[in-house]
């Protein structure tokens, strides 16, 4: 029997797999290389974390089930995604990676 995942458990195992992906990436690559630091310093996931599945949860809850809502709360952990993204270009030298207060 396959079980069924609604949309907020499909969504936040989606962006929670992002996040974690994101992290351990982060935490490889300045330990392993010298030359990169992290551009943001005041990371923060406890505060992060939370406010995330609050986020989904919220919305899972006052957006209907509906095809144009449900594809809304299908895309947004997909952008957690861009953390590892952005961590493999910069590994791979293809961009200089990004530091808003440095510039």
């Amino acid at each position: 029997m396959v079980a069924q995942v609604g949309r907020l458990n499909a969504s936040l195992i989606v962006a929670m797999l992002g996040f974690v992906t994101d992290w351990a990436m982060t935490v490889w690559i300045l330990k392993s290389f010298s030359g990169f630091m992290e551009s943001n310093q005041s990371f923060l996931p406890e505060i992060g974390i939370p406010l995330l599945v609050m986020t989904y949860v919220a919305a899972d809850f006052i957006l209907p089930s509906k095809r144009l809502y449900d594809n809304v709360i299908f895309t947004l952990p997909v952008l957690q995604w861009t953390g590892p993204v952005q961590n493999t270009l910069v590994l791979l030298k293809l961009v200089k990676g990004l530091s808003l207060l440095l510039s």
